[in-house]
This record gives structure tokens, sequence and C-alpha cells, in this order.
């Protein structure tokens, strides 16, 4: 258990395979707390997404809002609506801190990413109200043009 702790996701089946599967969910409940606690979030959110524990994923991403683009296509089905709510949170946080046209080609990018998953009509949506929070941002507006 000690090499799943340290962050080596490639132990997990192994450590997996050497329990009896009635054992097992006591197991997975402590490793989860030690990783959790340990913030050894890489190693955590494989084995929640191993697992399917993807309520626990979606608490994860609500405390992370960064890493829900990470997770939006697993999570999307059973969470529609949160995951697009964090999605757009995270969009609009990039947003606020870019601030030369590098970023906003990846605040651009990120969005193209959450049209894929969300369409084009939430996309436009979006955009919009960029478009108004930033209208002092000629460069800004210039690249969400673009993404539409």
């Amino acid at each position: 258990m000690e090499f799943v702790q340290r962050g080596d996701f490639n132990y997990y089946e192994k450590l997996k395979a050497c329990y009896a599967e009635s054992e097992w969910p006591d197991v997975l409940e402590g490793l989860l707390f030690v990783l959790e606690k340990n913030h050894q979030e890489y190693t955590y959110t494989s084995i929640l997404m191993e697992e399917e524990r993807h309520r626990e994923l979606l608490e994860y991403c609500r405390g992370n809002v960064d890493k829900v683009a990470q997770f939006a296509s697993f999570l999307v089905n059973d969470f529609k609506e949160e995951v697009q709510e964090l999605y757009e949170q995270s969009i609009l946080k990039e947003a606020e801190r870019s601030k030369n046209r590098s970023n906003y080609r990846q605040v651009c990018r990120s969005i193209r990413d959450y049209k894929s998953i969300f369409g084009k009509k939430s996309v436009q949506v979006l955009v919009e109200r960029l478009k108004k929070k930033y209208t002092r941002r000629p460069a800004f507006i210039d690249e969400l043009g673009k993404v539409s």
C-alpha cells in the first residue's frame, strides 16, 4: 500500500489483487482517505476514475475548479449541469488571470474544449458574457471572435 500512497498508480491493480473482493471496499476507503489527506491528487483521482466513484470525483472538482476540464468528459453523463457550471467557472477564472494574447488564446482553447462537450449554444452564451466583461481588452475580444 505504501507504493500507492506515494503516488505510483501503477501499483494500484497489484494492491487490489492482494485483497478479497469482500475486503476491498474497506481497504479502498482507507486508501482514498490517506491519498486525499496527503494531497496525492494524481493517484487519488486515478483511483476514483478506476473505481467509477463519480460523485467523489465531482466533489474533488468542486474544490479544484481548475481540474474540471481534465475530468469533464468522465463526469458529464452523470452530472451535466454541475460539470458545465464548474467548467464555466474555470474558464472565467482563467480569463480573469489572462493578461496577454498568448493567455487569451489559451482561454479560447479551453472554450473550444468546453464546446466539444457542451455544444455551440453554450459557447455562444459564454463568449458573449466574456466580451461584455472584457470590453477593454481588444486582443481578447479578437481571439473570442475566432471561437464561435
